[in-house]
Formats: structure tokens, C-alpha cells, sequence
């Protein structure tokens, strides 16, 4: 706990529970707020809160909020544009897509797009199409600077990879949503079955259902991360509490995925952190949800802070059914020990042929 945190929760629930703060802040204290909202990717509900708030801050603090928001806002249409290039790129080869994450949450879970800045552009394609995209991608001018663990894993079992363009503005390529055994066990097919539409300079792009939105507000709140950002945490609430949020949908397809554990720990982190004034059906239903030992189990695997890929992978195996292509995942996720080993020994070197 540091002195800024209470402000910085005040700023991340702008708009769902009463202001705590009121200022002064001494110029070191500002800065440490900046620095936290920018961190958490609140810079956007941290110019909100203060015009709406009536907070006291200088001039001088004022200027600098304002200043790493205009900051996230030239990022974010710079990504805006290469988003739109990059959907133009798979619709010319016929691929389907749904935006993810930042861009689409910014759209449809916050009244202004402005409030919710983001870091990269998310892309998710059909497994089935993969190695069409990540063509598509590289035909484009990105490139990828992690090359795929073994052969085939990407398409078969990985979540996704990073591609950078030239200027070093980074695209993630879905496959699924998470790595490890909840994003093996997502059904992929239900990702494609509804959407949602968004507005990017002027062109309709699709995301996801308003359901599949709030399950990955829910994994990226729980699982990318072993303390989550405040602005994903944000983005739960907002999604919970939206007028359209369905509860029996979410509770069906969460149960599909085998995720009911994930979306009821994310509710109720979500729930104690913002302290959102009002609830929800599915706010009171994660309340009173408990889990198996075997699905905490599971959710360990993702709380780890040291080899935490290295047990999202082992976790993995679980969701594959088939002695077959349990044993493929298995040797594919162990391929960069084996490669690894294999770069550690010393090589044979060619013995001297002396003249008789």
C-alpha cells in the first residue's frame, strides 16, 4: 500500500461509487499519482475525475495530468489507424476477426473512448485459419520477434503471438484468450457465434458478444496478470453493470468454458477493490460461488510470479482430451528446455588427422 493508492482507487472508480479524496497534493504526492494512473491506464478517468470532482490541484498538476492524457490519446490514434490497416489487411484475405481488449472495451464499455487507453492492438482469428493470418500479418510488414516453441503449437494450442511494425507498434494475434488450460478449454466456435459492433475512423469492425466481452474483461482481470491493472478491473464492473449484461448468457458460457471459477474470483476482486455503489445479479452470484479444490488448483497456476508460462502450460494438459494430443502438447510445451539443454552442451569437436 503506498499514499497515492487510495487515490488512485477513487480515480479507477470515477463514476460507480462517491469520490474519497479531495486535495490538496503536494507536488511529490501528484507525481505519484500521475505516474500510478498512467501504470493502471487511468489517465483518461484521472482528467475525468478531477474536472467532475472539483478535487483541489494546482495549475501546475492540472497541466500535468492533461499532459499524459494528451500523451495516451496521440498513442491511441495511432493505433486506431493501425487497426483499421490491419483489418483491411484480413478482410482482403477473406479472414473473419474480432477486435479484443483495449480497443474494443474503450468502444463499448465506456461512454467515451478517451477513458480507456491502451497499449496495442488484439486480433482474433479462427485456429483454423491461423498460419493464413500470421501470412497475412508478415505479408503486411510485421514482424515477430518470438518465434512459434515448436511447429504447429500456435494453431493447435497456443494463445496467440506479438507481431511489431517498423515504427514498433505492437499487434496481438488471438487464437484464444489466455494461455494454459482456460484458454484450451474456451470453445472457440462460441468466440465467432454473436458480436458486437464498433466504430474505428469511420469503419464497423466486430468484437465480441456482450457475454464472451465480460468473460475476457474476467481473464484478463485474473489471469494475464498476478496483480492486475486497475483499468481492467474497471473494465469488469463496467461490463457487469451494463444494461445489456445477461446474466443467464454469462453463466451459460462461462460453464461452456469451464471458467465459472475465474469469473466468480474476478466478481469478487473486481467487487472489493472499486467497492462499485451498485450491484449486480452476477456481483451477488460470485458472492456465495465456491470453488472445487481442483479448480484451485488450476487457478494457482496463475499466481505464480516466477516460470508462471512454464505452469500456465503444465496447467494445460488438463483441458486436452487424448492421450495423442496430450502427449503433442506435452512435447511442444517442453521443446525450449530440450532446445535450451541442447545449446548448453559442448560440442564434439572433429578429431585431428595426423600424417602417419
Amino acid at each position: 500500500t503506498t499514499s497515492e493508492w487510495p487515490t488512485l482507487l477513487d480515480v479507477a472508480a470515477h463514476g460507480v461509487r462517491p469520490s474519497r479524496s479531495a486535495g490538496p497534493f503536494t507536488d511529490s504526492e501528484w507525481e505519484a499519482i500521475v505516474a500510478g494512473a498512467t501504470e493502471h491506464r487511468l489517465q483518461g478517468l484521472l482528467n475525468q475525475w478531477l474536472t467532475e470532482t472539483g478535487v483541489v490541484v494546482s495549475a501546475a498538476q492540472l497541466e500535468r495530468a492533461r499532459h499524459t492524457q494528451r500523451i495516451a490519446s496521440v498513442r491511441a490514434m495511432q493505433l486506431e489507424h493501425l487497426l483499421v490497416e490491419i483489418a483491411s489487411e484480413l478482410t482482403s484475405a477473406d479472414l473473419e476477426f474480432r477486435v479484443l481488449k483495449g480497443a474494443a472495451h474503450a468502444r463499448s464499455l465506456y461512454s467515451n473512448p478517451g477513458l480507456r487507453p491502451y497499449a496495442d492492438i488484439d486480433v482474433l482469428v479462427p485456429s483454423e485459419r491461423w498460419q493464413l493470418a500470421v501470412g497475412t500479418l508478415q505479408s503486411a510488414g510485421l514482424s515477430r520477434p518470438q518465434p512459434e516453441i515448436a511447429p504447429g503449437f500456435d494453431a493447435r494450442f497456443g494463445k496467440g503471438a506479438t507481431f511489431r511494425t517498423p515504427s514498433g507498434l505492437g499487434v496481438d494475434l488471438h487464437r484464444t484468450l489466455v494461455a494454459g488450460y482456460y484458454g484450451l478449454a474456451v470453445e472457440l466456435e462460441s468466440l465467432f457465434e454473436r458480436s458486437q459492433t464498433i466504430t474505428v475512423e469511420g469503419r464497423q469492425l466486430l468484437t465480441l458478444s456482450p457475454e464472451a466481452q465480460l468473460l475476457h474483461a474476467a481473464f484478463h482481470a485474473t489471469l494475464s496478470d498476478v496483480t492486475p491493472r486497475l483499468i481492467s478491473l474497471r473494465d469488469l464492473v463496467n461490463a457487469a453493470l451494463a444494461p445489456e449484461c445477461d446474466t443467464d448468457a454469462v453463466l451459460e458460457l462461462a460453464g461452456r468454458w469451464r471458467a465459472t471459477p475465474v469469473l466468480a474470483r474476478s466478481l469478487c476482486e473486481a467487487r472489493a477493490v472499486l467497492e462499485p455503489t451498485e450491484s449486480s445479479p452476477l456481483f451477488e452470484w460470485s458472492a456465495t460461488y465456491r470453488a472445487s479444490h481442483r479448480d484451485r488448483l488450476l487457478l494457482r497456476a496463475y499466481d505464480v510470479r516466477r516460470g508462471r508460462w512454464a505452469w500456465q502450460a503444465a496447467s494445460g494438459v488438463f483441458a486436452i482430451e487424448g492421450a495423442r494430443e496430450r502427449a503433442r502438447y506435452g512435447w511442444s510445451i517442453t521443446a525450449p528446455l530440450r532446445n535450451r539443454a541442447g545449446s548448453a552442451l559442448p560440442r564434439r569437436r572433429h578429431r585431428e588427422t595426423r600424417p602417419t
